[in-house]
């Protein structure tokens, strides 16, 4: 999701800090072929801390207070989804994908992992901040997953990123679904790809979009994305591999 650095949206009494996931129906348990829990306390990532605080572990759901209502902010599902293929019919991540950028890039889809590779989630969750005196409502959610590799499936290289199409709707402002770049000239998520950690080689996706909320608002933002591994090979090819569906909502509670 983008930062406030990257961008800072203003809509019906709120400052969005971030862009990088939305809407749609509740998400599927994960294929736990292709997806390791491994929820951990805060980890130090490779990438910016820009997309948004570093929550670490597994947070499913919070209650908080806002203007005297109660609230709760969850996530659409208890863990991530892998998916073989982007399917989120909110989202429309083919189409998007394509309509941004397919006069540049051809993407080839290639079904998935062929051996048993896996995304290792050491981060999925959701926080609320009360407002003080001195600071806003500020709410969101995160994910933290690093691509362990195996047999036939790419092996760690720069070539490796991920693109990523979030959709996040709410009634004070809604945001359709785009292709999470930061506005850059290629299709490829910036807090993601081949990095190192402490000098240990990896391939990381984090991400912690959040809204910061300075006015009377009413709160029922509904954020999805997905999230997807890809090899750039270099001469406008890119190959799509397997990826997660995730996101987090927030419902007024009577």
């Amino acid at each position: 999701m983008n930062s406030v650095s990257r961008r800072s949206i203003i809509i019906g009494g709120t400052a969005a800090l971030g862009l990088s996931a939305l809407a749609s129906p509740a998400l599927a348990g994960p294929a736990r072929n292709h997806l390791v829990l491994d929820y951990r306390p805060q980890q130090p990532t490779g990438w910016p801390q820009a997309p948004g605080q570093a929550i670490g572990g597994h947070t499913i759901a919070k209650d908080f207070v806002y203007q005297g209502n109660p609230h709760r902010i969850s996530l659409l599902g208890p863990d991530p989804a892998y998916a073989d293929l982007p399917a989120d019919p909110e989202v429309r991540f083919q189409e998007i994908l394509e309509s941004s950028w397919g006069a540049h890039y051809s993407f080839r889809y290639r079904g998935g992992f062929r051996s048993r590779s896996v995304f290792r989630v050491l981060t999925y969750g959701v926080f609320a901040e009360e407002p003080t005196q001195t600071s806003p409502m500020r709410y969101g959610g995160g994910l933290h997953v690093t691509y362990e590799p195996a047999g036939g499936d790419p092996p760690l290289s720069p070539n490796l990123q991920w693109i990523q199409v979030v959709n996040w709707r709410s009634s004070h402002g809604s945001i359709p679904s785009e292709v999470d770049s930061s506005w850059r000239a290629n299709p490829f998520y910036p807090y993601g790809g081949h990095t190192s950690v402490n000098g240990t080689e990896t391939v990381s996706f984090y991400d912690v979009p959040s809204k910061g909320i300075m006015g009377p608002s009413a709160l029922d933002d509904h954020l999805t994305a997905e999230t997807f591994l890809v090899a750039d090979r270099g001469n406008g090819i890119v190959d799509i591999y397997g990826g997660v569906r995730w996101g987090w909502k927030i419902t007024q509670l009577v």
